[in-house]
């Protein structure tokens, strides 16, 4: 045993490029899992500590309700209702500029009582002087802030707020934590409560009320009371835990996807290293059974071996998988929070899996190679007389199409329920019927271009196809590249239908700046009318939320009130029929228009009518008609400007268009200096274009990243087949050279097969990847999202697939084909 345990050891030390190989895609399966998991705990804790900074521990908010006329509230609201609260506290929220050595930052201002802001966000003053009792014109400041400016307890503070400069005190300075606490954008300050509230006129009163629970876990049920209680008010959780696990579940699940096809496409290359491990170690294996060793022995000691690459490769890719999950994180990051430490967040239950991953993969590889050679009788392995009896085996054929079937036919005959489930199922089915029939469509392909490559490449290319024919190991090569490429593949496409989706869209919309301040309202527009280069304006409204669509578990998740004489003129609406006359129809009573995913997912038709949770009730709309677009998932309709106003309680635009005369850039500039005071949002059409794309091109470099290792494990596995394949054929290939076939006859048939082979592994990954696309889509589908009418597949994509795979097997049988070359014919026939 000690000898066999010592031989083992030994090759496991020499082989130090197979080693690498089955390590490496141990090591990128299991990382590329572990962040793929991982992912989802780290963004979600990432938007919860960035709430916190504003909200610290409060569990419920309470604001004035859409009827409002202040927008302000009694900090006493909830005195007579203390039923599991643990505090209230009242808070008033402003802004305002701070100009000092040349430099203006804004700053956000939040007014609470120190002992509210105890309860709810604590801070640690790092100094202070006469903060006790905070009233007045004291204020609380930054460590940071007090840094950079030199500002020290005692100091005067000036602020322009709406106009006027108001003085404060600088109290103390409070460490980085709480409201102080850095994200690379706000720089805020904290004042007494009822000097916030006297700037604006509205003493004793607040914007918002923040409510902590004694019991956290009852939220949900405490939100609810408390919107019975308080009608008239807005009650909404702080942080929507379900909201934001769901969110981050998407992403994760997309991940995961890509990863589950790099585990498969590891399987198959480290099952194809035991081949070769198999193959070469075969005589000695016969040598250790013919004197004593035991099946279960042998067969013990290389399971052992395959458990040492599993737990080295699992271990290693848990440390590889954190490093993977910060550069997901750094890539997904938004530019603003540049320089802000952001940590990855991981369970011991996640590092767990990645390393369960690698060796529970490295263990199934290597079974079945280990199991096939423990049935080999001992007098076959010595004297060198194992005999492959290939059979056709029909019901494999018949196995791989009605894979394919369920595949392409399942999701679009699922029900509902059970979509999500069936969807990600038949996705995966395309696995084993890729396996199953490359065979028959290798054959198909080599008989219906038999002419070409005949008349092209003559007796060597005959030889080629007959190769890849009978060859196994070219056909696994053919599997590996058409998955891989696939995935890719499938990638690539919908990171072009995202990019080309969002140039569309700012192409086709009409105005040049889009505007938001607060209030929004027609005083905002006339003095926007008045900044030089501003040629027209169009307020839009449009109402954001979940309205119910009453008896079709259904919700519109965005109304746009469409004015008739302005919307079209400023917006792209892609409305079937003619638009002039449907929108003209919106004004002229209780009717909307919804999207053609809103109609397909629900079985409406024109005519029909939707019932609408509203803020005057429930109230009829009838359909006259659709409009094609993806917004909100299809979860977006149209109806007319006034019924938006009366019916849903719009009282303030969302956001003013603007069309200009001049340079939109210059306009932009113009605007925020005119609205200074108001710190208002403006952006060009080219701005938005600009921050959309690097938004959406980080999280999509990710998902590259993560095709082009499954492509580069594709890679290393065509080396390891190739190798494989010159081993088993070393025999014939010196065979052939000796009745004949000189060294340039046999490296031009080897590049042949590569050649034939990379054109059938491009072409299955083509079909394979757009059978992808068309599943992830119906996947999206089953998780709320829409893609319908979204995803452009482009020629060169395609193109690229079929060269790549061309690319990747001749770059492969480089090394083959030269030491088919140099070998010894003599030696070769005699290799055992």
């Amino acid at each position: 045993m000690s000898i066999i345990v010592k031989f083992t050891l030994r090759n496991i030390k020499e082989k130090k490029l197979r080693t690498f190989l089955i390590l490496l895609s141990i090591i990128l399966s299991s990382a590329l899992f572990f962040a793929s998991t991982a992912i989802s705990t780290t963004v979600e804790m990432m938007i919860m500590e960035q709430m916190r900074k504003y909200i610290g521990n409060a569990d419920i908010m309470i604001g004035a309700g859409e009827q409002s006329k202040t927008g302000y509230i009694s900090p006493n609201l909830l005195d007579d209702y203390q039923k599991g609260v643990k505090y209230t506290a009242g808070m008033i929220w402003g802004s305002g500029e701070y100009k000092s050595k040349g430099e203006t930052i804004q700053l956000e201002i939040q007014g609470i009582d120190l002992e509210d802001l105890d309860k709810m966000n604590p801070i640690i003053l790092d100094q202070q002087q006469e903060l006790s009792p905070f009233k007045g014109n004291k204020a609380i400041i930054g460590k940071k802030m007090a840094e950079k400016y030199n500002l020290k307890p005692g100091d005067s503070l000036g602020i322009n707020m709406y106009g006027s400069k108001k003085w404060f005190t600088v109290s103390a300075i409070s460490q980085p934590v709480g409201p102080f606490a850095e994200d690379g954008q706000s720089t805020y300050i904290v004042v007494p409560r009822e000097t916030m509230a006297g700037l604006y006129g509205q003493k004793g009163k607040v914007h918002s009320l923040y409510v902590g629970l004694e019991d956290p876990s009852k939220q949900d049920m405490r939100v609810e009371e408390l919107s019975k209680a308080y009608p008239m008010y807005r009650v909404e959780p702080t942080i929507s835990k379900a909201m934001i696990k769901s969110e981050t579940q998407q992403i994760s699940a997309m991940f995961l996807v890509i990863v589950a096809f790099v585990l498969i496409l590891s399987m198959f290359i480290i099952y194809t290293s035991f081949k070769v491990i198999m193959a070469e170690r075969l005589p000695v294996i016969g040598t250790f059974r013919s004197i004593g060793a035991t099946k279960k022995m042998t067969n013990r000691v290389l399971m052992i071996e395959s458990m040492i690459y599993g737990i080295l490769g699992g271990i290693l890719g848990d440390v590889l998988g954190i490093s993977i999950l910060k550069l997901m994180i750094n890539q997904i990051t938004p530019s603003w929070m540049t320089g802000v430490d952001i940590k990855a967040y991981y369970t011991l239950g996640q590092l767990i899996m990645g390393f369960s991953v690698g060796l529970i993969l490295a263990v199934l590889s290597s079974i079945l190679p280990i199991r096939r050679v423990a049935k080999i009788p001992i007098r076959d392995i010595v004297l060198n007389s194992i005999e492959k009896k290939v059979k056709k085996k029909r019901w494999k054929a018949i196995l791989g199409i009605l894979f394919l079937t369920i595949a392409i036919a399942g999701p679009m005959i699922v029900p509902e329920s059970m979509a999500l489930a069936v969807d990600v199922i038949c996705m995966f089915l395309l696995v084993p019927a890729v396996v199953l029939l490359v065979p028959y469509i290798t054959n198909g392909f080599l008989k219906a271009f038999k002419a070409i490559y005949e008349r092209i490449f003559g007796n060597e290319g005959i030889l080629a196809a007959q190769n890849l024919r009978d060859n196994k190991n070219s056909l696994n090569n053919i599997i590996l590249l058409g998955m891989s490429i696939s995935v890719l593949l499938m990638i690539t496409i919908l990171s072009q239908s995202i990019v080309n989706d969002m140039l569309d869209y700012f192409k086709d919309n009409k105005y040049d700046i889009s505007f938001w301040s607060w209030p929004m309202d027609r005083s905002v527009e006339s003095r926007l009318l008045s900044v030089d280069g501003v040629s027209d304006t169009y307020g839009k409204y449009e109402k954001y939320g979940k309205h119910e669509v009453v008896g079709k578990n259904a919700e519109i998740r965005c109304i746009l009130g469409v004015n008739k004489a302005k919307t079209l003129d400023y917006m792209a609406l892609d409305i079937e029929g003619e638009s002039e006359k449907l929108i003209e129809e919106l004004d002229e009573g209780r009717n909307i228009i919804v999207t053609n995913i809103f109609k397909d997912d629900h079985g409406i038709k024109k005519g029909d009518y939707l019932k609408l949770k509203t803020e005057r009730g429930t109230l009829d709309y009838k359909i006259i008609g659709f409009i094609e677009s993806n917004r909100f998932d299809g979860k977006y309709a149209l109806i007319g400007e006034r019924y938006l106003k009366s019916d849903m309680g719009a009282k303030q635009y969302s956001d003013i268009l603007i069309k200009t005369n001049k340079d939109p850039e210059e306009v932009v500039r113009s605007i925020q200096e005119k609205f200074k005071n108001r710190y208002p949002w403006v952006r060009s059409m080219k701005q938005m274009l600009e921050e959309n794309m690097e938004s959406n091109s980080k999280i999509l470099g990710i998902f590259k990243g993560f095709g082009i290792m499954s492509l580069v494990i594709c890679i290393f596995g065509v080396f390891n087949n190739l190798t494989i394949s010159f081993i088993d054929r070393k025999r014939s290939l010196a065979i052939m050279r000796s009745v004949g076939m000189n060294k340039k006859q046999t490296v031009k048939m080897i590049f042949i097969e590569a050649f034939i082979g990379g054109l059938i592994g491009g072409l299955t990954g083509i079909i394979i990847g757009l059978l992808l696309l068309m599943n992830v889509e119906k996947v999206i589908e089953a998780l709320g999202g829409s893609m319908k009418d979204f995803i452009q597949i482009p020629w060169t994509s395609l193109a690229a697939a079929m060269a790549g795979g061309v690319i990747i097997t001749i770059a492969a049988s480089v090394g083959p084909a030269l030491r088919s070359s140099k070998f010894n014919i003599i030696d070769a026939i005699k290799y055992e």
